[in-house]
């Protein structure tokens, strides 16, 4: 009677922490690969990662989205940075039906693919939707800064 059951279940919080650490680390796979620039690169991405809660704070989601995918390239800390956003706030990929996470765009019958999309949902949804992917938007990447913060610290070891 007295057998303590470990749940299989992962909290939202862990499920968060779990995505913003697979998030971070490809980050710096991707942005690390130029020797030339090896660390400036990432520590952008770092900034980026830890500013953006205030951008978002100060202009709205939609805006801030806005100004990084207007200077986003794919490989630059900006890019990243928005595809991961849209990822975490249009995809389940990692999730049963079952989880407790789910994301406030789901990409059904659109085209989730579209490097857009997540924009056209901020445009095209109601005030409640916007309201979740602005907390969800804010509680990834807390978890993403002191993530980032982590590895940026590795990497000035290293050197």
């Amino acid at each position: 009677m007295n057998e303590i059951h470990q749940s299989i279940h992962k909290t939202l919080d862990q499920i968060r922490a779990a995505k913003a650490w697979e998030f971070v680390k490809n980050a710096k796979k991707r942005l690390t690969k130029n020797e030339k620039d090896k660390n400036e690169k990432f520590e952008k991405y770092v900034s980026l990662v830890k500013k953006f809660p205030a951008i978002i704070n100060n202009n709205g989601l939609g805006q801030a989205l806005a100004f990084i995918f207007s200077k986003a390239k794919k490989e630059n800390p900006e890019g990243i940075l928005f595809e991961q956003l849209q990822k975490w706030l249009t995809e389940n990929e990692n999730t049963p039906s079952e989880s407790l996470y789910h994301p406030p765009y789901p990409g059904k019958n659109k085209d989730i693919n579209s490097n857009d999309y997540l924009l056209q949902c901020i445009m095209n949804n109601n005030s409640m939707m916007y309201l979740q992917a602005t907390h969800e938007s804010m509680s990834i990447l807390d978890k993403m800064r002191n993530f980032a913060s982590g590895l940026s610290n590795d990497s000035n070891k290293e050197d």
